[in-house]
């Protein structure tokens, strides 16, 4: 492995290793024998003679040493003593320095050889690239490889050494510990040198494809240093863009100094300070590090520090420079005069260099390669020796130019003569146009008259477009002009050093910051005269022969009548035909499809380990500024390219089924018939289909509220609400469309999904206009796309019974209908109940309501969804998983009536409602026989006292309060009505008060209102549980545990009072109404506390009606995470590692699933992949400092704990599924099968055996009730006081009686319960059900364990 700068032979690199290793004075005996054995196999080759006896033990151990070389060719054997060089004498290079000292300050070239604006981390990741791509290495250069990428990436080695037994572990860490004392950038450069060795010409292909990834456009210098400034001048400018700085943490100012003293002094001078001046030790370290850098690069990486802390430091330098030179604009960084070609101006320019009577060596050197390369090409004959240091030195310099042209050589020449002869093209202009005798300037747009500048801007780039090769500094400077004419000065902040060719635009863009639109115009033009000599005379002939319209065409090239949308639709079903397509065309798809359908990039950059998503993301991030429009246009010319004609095949097709209809109408519209009649009989045709895949039918609901509404009405829907958003999303999309165009699109809908349908309409067309009756269309809901406008109860108990109940209005909602009179139209034809008074359950869903509770039951995603959760459940329990049966239930529809009648005497009839016609019911269930639904406090009592005065002994129905957690399943034996308490009405907030960080809540808000009327005020609770439908009362009535537990707490830890209205009146502890000024709160040393009473009673003790809870100010950084592990235990050992970091490093939410938690996840996700393995989805959020500190934390952790990230993607797909979860248990009831979620938290010592005890538990348990199948267990584990294990339960009870169904379900719960952990003792639950005695002596509030 050579680390020979070039020139410099193995063999002269080989004897100045020598003399380096000669200066130790203290070597181990280990390292003296690796000396000893790459000296003997460079030199003499593989060991001879026989090995020495046992009793020669110094002589046997240097000949072992030796003879394990045998393989070794000589060469590869010197190049191994210079890396051992490397590691025993660091900086011996020096001999190298020495060797070219006399080349006048000519700067060393990176040991990693990288080319320029290719950073260290750039190469380390592009040599693993080219690493991968071996098929066979040997041992000993598996563990350089390996001990090389772990010293790059982690750094020393680390933990303990593996034991004897562990031969391959043990073998790496000892590799990887031999590089202990080599810097991360060193380890880096030194994997490239192994790349190679390994695969020779690596760096050439990747530069190669680097550069045509970024279409020809060439790598900026790093420096990226402005036209006639010195490195010295910005050296100095960046010094004092520096001082202005305020804060800035350690590391940078040690990256600062150390680029600081190695600018202005060199390598590190004196010994290193001793352990005692931390201080000084830490600076002298960050200095000696760039002991190989020239001070030219030190400079420049100064600079480049400065651009990174000081951002825009160059432009204000650059301004305040020009500023001196009587504001003259800036020019163009060739500054070429029109109509004078390179070859005059490089003529010119050694004419003025000549006049130089001083110039330093360096300067000389880079003048003569300029010349060199543009009079005579690459550097031609042999190296001179080192004896010749002068010519040896000039022949370096041109070689290094050896990739450059003659005419960027030309240029190179022009702009060394700005920098040391400023002046001189003014002075060669103002000669030149002397001598043409006179005659005055022409105009600097040179245009002809009557020609406005937009006019000739735009010929121009259509001369521009002609030119079929162009250098890429010349298509900077286009592109600089066009975007200074079109959009103004440099928007945005300036790409990073990783985006070289983003960055290299960006600055040309804003050199020409202080330049007017028209002057950008005119300057556009003049370059244009420079690449395309004569296009004004062409343009102006054309112009006036009138040949030359300058009629703007589309873009998109679109036949007359088919917008961009439909244009780029086809042009998506044409690219799908590509067998084959580069990559590099592939990206230019991605992006201009994610800008059109999404707009700008989303999210933060991929990191470097991620190179495909990276490249996806910056293509798409280069588009930032294009348009959605643009963007369609641009995929179609890109589909021209890469499927030539498409555009006419898809005309023809399109077409084809008008009967050569003229193309006037892009509806197609016979004569005499308007679009809403053809629109109308559009809508008929399609109902007439009986499947259309869920695409499709987005098309068609977009186009016909588009034609119906205009544009998308109202906020766009939640996450959580997946239906309604796509239908949502799609309406909004034709947000330009007018209501004709969308008539007109629906009935091309039509076309291609109705065939010929046109045709049949134009036969029927007399009968429709005779029948004298309007046709009253609507747009049924398409099969398997769920409603999204019915609204349903928040985690109200009882909801997955009834949605079978209101699927029958799904069709009649979403038909387009807003009156409630037509639904109870139907309602009353459907159940033939004339003449009764039928309400819905929820007649006016309130605006945080408009996801249909139906849809989300249903799955989120759609019917297919519940076909892959159904296909999973019958794999894994074994049983086939039919619909459940339905049953009538004329008799609970007669005491339903005459509940509503009693209700009806002491509660407003507005708020009380009855299920009528509804009771068509699964038997494994439980209809309420009404539901009421309060509007303030006073009513709840109302309801409470009615119930207590109906019967001294005995309420005579039950109430259960709207997300308490009480369950059918615990009211089987009851007999009593049940009357719902929907509190969804009482969602507001009484106040908040940012200063003591609360806020007075009403017990209806759901979480999701919540979250985001705290979020208008800056702050939030921190409270997220499994679903966005809970409530604040359901939270305190079942003590709900936070996801974000490690962060916040839980939900008692947020409680500081509680309103609970009783039978026997209000409770409020701490006195008042909620107010700020009577509010009390406050840890108590006597007496009891009632929030510690009411949370977790369930709703037995009384109905929840309002809290204060604590708050804080919102996160400043969310960001989502995800770690996968091989086994099981590998995981437990990672979250118990988190789980002891301290408060403020511990992500908000961590949760371990394992494979049977994530399959039931992705059979109910919609295009989800999750892995096989167990996996953690991780939340960090903070402010940007406490995510920094989270992220490295668990970098280190992750490492530790031998897992592996897997992206911040699959790690938000696994917290919203997660979210999902109630839904996905509601959809199961539909198949029999019912669900359990049981939670512990255990000792983590008991994590691993726990879990094959209660699989072994439930399984027993199982197989003696008889059960169908198998049961389904899957865990999650978090952390809380201890491992927070969360076990599914899942059975099906298929074939069951109900009674037996739900008897043996609570006995398989039991069991599984009793394995997880103990149940409260009998002394306590005595206690519990006094307590509720005294406070609900009727009993009429039903929780799920007391009473």
């Amino acid at each position: 492995m050579t680390v020979a700068s070039p020139g410099l032979s193995d063999e002269v690199l080989f004897q100045a290793a020598q003399d380096a290793v000669k200066s130790l004075s203290q070597l181990d005996d280990r390292n003296k024998l690796r000396l000893y054995a790459h000296y003997k196999q460079a030199t003499m080759g593989p060991a001879q003679g026989s090995r020495p006896s046992m009793f020669q033990q110094v002589a046997r151990a240097k000949w072992d040493a030796w003879a394990e070389l045998a393989s070794m060719s000589k060469t590869d054997a010197m190049q191994g003593y210079c890396l051992l060089a490397d590691e025993f004498v660091p900086g011996w290079e020096s001999f190298v320095k020495e060797e070219r000292s006399g080349r006048n300050g000519m700067a060393l070239a990176s040991v990693a050889v990288a080319s320029p604006g290719l950073s260290d981390e750039v190469l380390f990741q592009a040599a693993q690239d080219a690493v991968k791509s071996l098929s066979q290495l040997d041992d000993r250069n598996k563990l350089r490889l390996y001990a090389h990428y772990k010293q790059a990436t982690v750094g020393p080695a680390q933990g303990s050494r593996p034991s004897m037994f562990q031969q391959i572990a043990r073998a790496k860490w000892d590799a990887w510990a031999e590089l202990a004392s080599m810097s991360k950038t060193d380890s880096m450069r030194g994997y490239c040198l192994l790349a190679d060795e390994f695969v020779p010409g690596w760096r050439e292909n990747f530069v190669k494809e680097e550069r045509s990834g970024r279409n020809g456009m060439a790598l900026a210098s790093v420096a990226v240093a402005s036209p006639g400034l010195s490195d010295e001048v910005l050296f100095q400018a960046a010094q004092d863009a520096v001082k202005s700085l305020s804060q800035l943490d350690d590391r940078n100012k040690l990256r600062l100094y150390a680029h600081y003293k190695q600018a202005t002094m060199g390598p590190a001078q004196g010994s290193r300070p001793s352990m005692f001046q931390q201080i000084a030790r830490a600076k002298w370290d960050a200095w000696a590090e760039l002991a190989s850098m020239s001070k030219t690069d030190s400079m420049r990486g100064y600079c480049l520090l400065a651009d990174e802390f000081v951002p825009g430091w160059r432009e204000s330098f650059v301004k305040e420079e020009r500023s001196g030179r009587n504001g003259m604009a800036p020019a163009s960084v060739a500054v070429a005069s029109p109509g004078l070609s390179d070859e005059v101006l490089f003529k010119a320019a050694q004419d003025a260099v000549k006049s130089l009577s001083q110039l330093d060596n360096r300067s000389k050197l880079r003048l003569y390669a300029h010349y060199k390369q543009a009079s005579v090409g690459p550097a031609q004959g042999s190296r001179p020796s080192m004896l010749q240091q002068v010519a040896r030195a000039k022949w370096d310099a041109w070689a290094e130019l050896a990739s450059m042209s003659k005419t960027d050589a030309m240029q190179g020449y022009c702009l060394l003569a700005d920098e040391f002869v400023p002046g001189w093209r003014k002075s060669f202009v103002k000669e030149e146009r002397s001598g043409r005798n006179g005659m005055a300037p022409a105009s600097v747009a040179g245009a002809p008259p009557c020609l406005s500048d937009e006019v000739l801007f735009k010929a121009a780039q259509e001369a521009v477009k002609s030119l079929s090769q162009l250098d890429d500094r010349n298509k900077l400077r286009l592109y600089a002009h066009y975007k200074q004419a079109t959009v103004g000065p440099a928007q945005g902040s300036r790409p990073s050093i990783f985006q070289q060719v983003a960055r290299a635009k960006w600055d040309a863009w804003a050199e020409l910051a202080s330049m007017s639109k028209t002057d950008a115009m005119q300057g556009y033009c003049l370059l244009a005269d420079e690449f395309v000599r004569g296009w004004r005379e062409s343009f102006v002939k054309e112009e006036r022969s009138g040949r030359n319209g300058m009629a703007p065409a589309s873009v998109a090239g679109a036949p007359p009548g088919l917008s961009d949308e439909v244009l780029f639709q086809a042009a998506q079903d044409a690219v799908k035909s590509l067998s084959q397509l580069d990559d590099r065309n592939k990206l230019r798809l991605y992006a201009h499809y994610k800008q059109a359908t999404v707009g700008p990039a989303q999210g933060s950059r991929p990191s470097i380990f991620q190179q495909v998503a990276r490249a996806k993301w910056d293509a798409w991030a280069e588009l930032a500024s294009m348009s959605k429009t643009d963007a369609m246009q641009g995929y179609c010319l890109l589909a021209v390219k890469f499927v030539p004609g498409w555009r006419e095949s898809f005309v023809k097709e399109e077409w084809s089924g008008r009967n050569a209809m003229a193309p006037a109408s892009v509806a197609g519209a016979p004569p005499c018939l308007s679009d809403e009649v053809l629109f109308k009989a559009a809508q008929e045709a399609v109902k007439s289909l009986s499947q259309l895949d869920d695409r499709n039918k987005l098309r068609l609901y977009a186009h016909y509220k588009q034609a119906t509404m205009g544009p998308a009405q109202g906020s766009r829907p939640s996450i959580f609400q997946q239906v309604a958003r796509a239908k949502w999303d799609a309406w909004a999309e034709l947000a330009s469309m007018s209501k004709t165009d969308a008539m007109q699109g629906y009935c091309l809908l039509a076309d291609e999904f109705v065939p010929s349908w046109r045709q049949r309409f134009g036969k029927q067309e007399p009968s429709l206009r005779s029948g004298g009756s309007a046709v009253d269309i609507l747009w049924e809901q398409p099969a398997g796309v769920a409603s999204e406008t019915v609204a349903g109860p928040e985690a109200f108990p009882l909801a997955a019974p009834l949605r079978r109940a209101w699927a029958q209005l799904d069709r009649v909602f979403n038909a387009g209908s807003e009156r409630p009179e037509r639904i109870i139209q139907e309602m009353r034809r459907d159940t033939q109940t004339a003449g009764s008074d039928v309400h819905p359950v929820w007649p006016e869903p309130d605006t945080e309501s408009t996801s249909s509770f139906f849809s989300v039951g249903n799955g989120a995603n759609g019917a297919g969804n519940r076909f892959r959760l159904r296909e999973m459940l019958q794999r894994e329990l074994a049983v086939e998983a039919l619909e459940t049966e339905t049953v009538e239930d004329s008799e609970g529809l007669a005491r339903a009536r005459s509940l509503l009648a009693a209700l009806g005497e002491s509660l407003p009839t507005d708020i009380v409602h009855c299920p009528e016609g509804f009771y068509d019911r699964s038997p494994l269930h439980k209809v309420p026989d009404a539901v009421v639904q309060p509007q303030c406090e006073e009513q709840v009592l109302a309801l409470l006292q009615k119930a207590a005065r109906s019967n001294p002994k005995r309420s005579s129905f039950v109430v259960i309060p709207g997300g308490a957690s009480a369950s059918a399943f615990q009211l089987e034996e009851d007999t009593r009505p049940v009357v719902s308490l929907d509190m969804r009405r009482l969602n507001r907030i009484l106040w908040v008060n940012k200063e003591d960080r609360m806020a007075c809540v009403e017990a209806g808000i759901s979480a999701s209102r919540l979250r985001e009327e705290l979020a208008r005020e800056g702050m939030a609770l921190g409270m997220e549980t499994e679903s966005e439908l809970t409530t604040l009362g359901g939270w305190l009535a079942t003590r709900a545990r936070s996801m974000k537990e490690a962060r916040y707490g839980n939900i008692e830890d947020m409680l500081v009072e509680v309103r609970v209205a009783t039978s026997s009146g209000l409770v409020w502890q701490k006195g008042g109404r909620g107010s700020r000024e009577d509010l009390a709160f406050g840890r108590r040393s006597t007496g009891l506390n009632l929030p510690g009473l009411i949370l977790g009673s369930q709703g037995c003790l009384g109905v929840i009606t309002a809290a204060v809870v604590r708050i804080h100010p919102l996160p400043e950084q969310v960001e989502y995470e995800s770690v996968a592990f091989d086994d099981w235990a590998a995981g437990v050992s990672f979250v118990r590692a988190i789980s002891q970091l301290p408060q403020a490093l511990r992500p908000s939410f961590c949760r371990l699933m394992d494979g049977k938690q994530l399959d039931l996840m992705e059979a109910w996700a919609e295009e989800c992949h999750f892995p096989q393995h167990p996996a953690a989805a991780l939340v960090l959020e903070g402010s940007c400092e406490e995510t920094a500190a989270q992220r490295r934390e668990l970098k280190q952790l992750v490492a530790s704990c031998h897992g592996r990230f897997t992206g911040a993607a699959l790690g938000e797909s696994c917290y919203q599924m997660i979210l999902a979860m109630p839904q996905l248990a509601d959809a199961c009831v539909d198949f029999s099968i019912l669900s359990e979620t049981l939670e512990a938290v255990v000792p983590w010592s008991h994590v691993c055996s726990l879990w094959p005890a209660l699989i072994q538990a439930v399984v027993a348990e199982h197989q003696a009730l008889h059960l169908p199948g198998r049961p389904f267990l899957s865990c999650c584990l978090g952390h809380s006081e201890g491992a927070l294990l969360r076990i599914c339960l899942k059975t099906s009870v298929e074939g069951l009686a109900p009674a037996a169904a739900l008897s043996a379900f609570r006995r398989l719960r039991a069991a599984a319960s009793k394995a997880v952990g103990g149940r409260q003792g009998t002394p306590g639950l005595t206690a519990l059900k006094s307590l509720k005695a005294a406070l609900d002596p009727q009993n009429v509030l039903r929780g799920s364990h007391v009473g």
